[in-house]
């Protein structure tokens, strides 16, 4: 049985309420860069890597309704976007290194069209959930060694 923390269709993120944990499933969807905000400040999506993965998306929920066609208004407003998932859980380790992870892609990409580097932030959220779920397969297979059957 496989449960997902989040997961990420048709342009909206699915997260699993961790509020309603352990005794119901219940998904809740977020089409906005305020929803996912709102579930990262009140605790619905928890533990660090998800929460980064999550301010990700957010990122790029909120990229998407940028108005704009010119880089530098773009940028601008990448910047506060960035800045308002941050104030979410401004400790959160994760969440301050996949924002920052996100700026700089937009950074790195001044010329081109600001529909491209929408496209590459929804491809770099993805990349790094799935680092993500790399990384906690990685660790189920060296607990596996570790942990008897039983």
């Amino acid at each position: 049985m496989e449960i997902r923390t989040l997961e990420w269709k048709k342009g909206k993120l699915f997260l699993l309420d961790q509020t309603k944990l352990p005794l119901r499933e219940v998904y809740v969807a977020c089409a906005s860069l305020r929803e996912v905000a709102a579930a990262i400040r009140t605790m619905i999506v928890r533990g660090a890597p998800a929460i980064g993965v999550a301010a990700a998306f957010g990122l790029v929920l909120g990229a998407k309704k940028i108005k704009t066609h010119l880089y530098p208004a773009f940028q601008k407003e990448i910047e506060r976007i960035g800045d308002l998932l941050i104030a979410t859980r401004p400790t959160a380790v994760n969440l301050l290194w996949a924002v920052e992870r996100c700026k700089e892609l937009v950074k790195q990409n001044p010329g081109e069209q600001v529909e491209r580097i929408q496209g590459l932030l929804e491809r770099e959220a993805v990349q790094i959930m799935n680092e993500d779920i790399e990384a906690n397969r990685a660790m189920g297979r060296q607990g596996q060694i570790l942990i008897p059957d039983g």
